[in-house]
């Protein structure tokens, strides 16, 4: 759910702003997000020409390292 709630805010960025300012694909897009248990989540994000994306999350300062990967 998270997944595609982050694309979405990412393609209505885009789409929001002028075409001429984005790069066309691959592209990368980094952040941190707000989390509920930790300081944040560092969401980066690949988009590739043929349509695939690949989405890391990694969740900051805790005790064990939780990364989650996801591909599409």
């Amino acid at each position: 759910m998270r997944t595609a709630l982050f694309v979405a805010v990412v393609l209505a960025a885009q789409a929001a702003t002028p075409a001429a300012v984005l790069d066309p694909p691959p592209a990368t897009f980094t952040g941190n997000l707000p989390c509920a248990d930790c300081p944040g989540i560092r969401y980066h994000l690949n988009l590739f020409a043929d349509h695939v994306f690949f989405l890391r999350m990694t969740y900051q300062e805790q005790s064990t390292a939780r990364r989650v990967s996801t591909d599409g």
